[in-house]
């Protein structure tokens, strides 16, 4: 018999079984484990959600919506935007924009296209008129022109404006607080919360570890894992109004609702000056643009308008909300861009406006 040289040929890998039994071990499989675990996991639940109903509630007294006409308190855009949905966001700055020129601070104007495929850009232009800014209105005005004193591209902005916008945000939080129609400012309870969460995970993970190596039951960490992802998913619905801010958010939701059906009492608009452009802004934040100018379709706004909005072609209530939607559109997109971004950049004439944004703790 011939002897074959060790090496000659191939030895084969050696197969590699996963010992199920001794993950099993880990995590946990005996009953009085699993019972801890889902303890655990109940117990973490019912403490968030008694978190929230304590903390994260809304203080209600009244319920019933019914029709608003005219802004509550006539309070600015941006604010009812924020008690709307709970964030200070580009909606809410566009919409200051917006609410800008049709006070007069400043005027829109679309550019002439410079070719077929040229992107649409639109200008802005100071007035010297702006007075009685809130705080966050002052900042953003200012950052508007901040770079370009006078008249500004919105392509101009690309990039330059995204610390102004924060800035705005910051300020939109601290004057809902300091208004009291919040416990506190939104955006710092969400944070709080969700690092929170962040530190329960970890805990989690590191008494899973633990429990795994020691007794075996290390399930028990991957419930308080859980718990932990589930109170940084609701840590959005944390922030909570005040009773003045529930009946604020009561009387905004009756303003919107009015808007929305604003098409139905068309001859009601045709009787109040101006007011088309007015609350303009406002259906910018509670994205019915296209609704409000229905209203208005059969109605001569163009007095209202050229003061403060100059397009390139002759336009009707319809034809402004669209080209409005598509500037509303180019400017979010122009004021929130980072320097180091990319997407998103080009400018055109299309787009739609803002949206209502996700409601916030205790929402209708």
């Amino acid at each position: 018999m011939t002897a074959i040289a060790k090496g000659t040929v191939a030895e084969p890998a050696p197969i590699i079984e996963t010992d199920s039994s001794n993950v099993l071990a880990y995590f946990g499989a005996q009953s009085t484990t699993l019972a801890a675990a889902v303890f655990a996991l109940f117990a973490g639940l019912a403490l968030l959600f008694w978190r929230w109903y304590t903390v994260g509630r809304d203080v209600r007294e009244r319920t019933t919506i019914v029709p608003e006409y005219e802004p509550p308190d006539k309070l600015r855009p941006a604010q009812l935007g924020v008690v709307l949905d709970e964030s200070a966001d580009t909606k809410d700055v566009t919409a200051t924009i917006v609410d800008f020129a049709v006070r007069g601070f400043l005027t829109i104007t679309e550019e002439p296209s410079e070719g077929l495929f040229a992107k649409k850009d639109w200008s802005l232009r100071a007035t010297g008129k702006a007075t009685n800014l809130q705080p966050y209105e002052a900042t953003v005005y200012g950052g508007l022109f901040a770079d370009h004193p006078g008249a500004v591209k919105l392509s101009e902005l690309r990039t330059h404006f995204v610390g102004t916008l924060r800035s705005a945000e910051s300020e939109l939080y601290a004057d809902v607080a300091y208004q009291k129609w919040f416990t506190a400012r939104p955006d710092r309870v969400r944070q709080g919360h969700a690092g929170l969460s962040v530190l329960v995970i970890l805990a989690g993970a590191g008494l899973a570890w633990l429990l795994g190596r020691t007794v075996g039951a290390g399930l028990v960490g991957v419930a308080i894992i859980v718990v932990g992802f589930v109170a940084l998913g609701v840590a959005r619905w944390m922030p909570a109004k005040t009773a003045a801010g529930a009946e604020l958010l009561r009387r905004v939701l009756g303003f919107r609702q009015y808007m929305e059906v604003a098409e139905k009492e068309r001859q009601r608009f045709a009787e109040r000056e101006n007011i088309f452009s007015e609350y303009l802004p406002y259906a910018i934040v509670f994205g019915c643009v296209e609704k409000w100018a229905r209203a208005f379709k059969d109605i001569d706004v163009s007095a209202q308008t050229s003061s403060w909005y100059v397009g390139n072609a002759p336009f009707n209530a319809l034809v402004l909300s669209s080209s409005l939607q598509g500037f509303s559109s180019n400017l979010g997109s122009a004021i929130s861009s980072t320097p180091g971004s990319s997407g998103g950049s080009g400018f055109s004439g299309g787009g739609s406006g803002g949206g209502g944004g996700g409601g916030g703790g205790g929402s209708w």
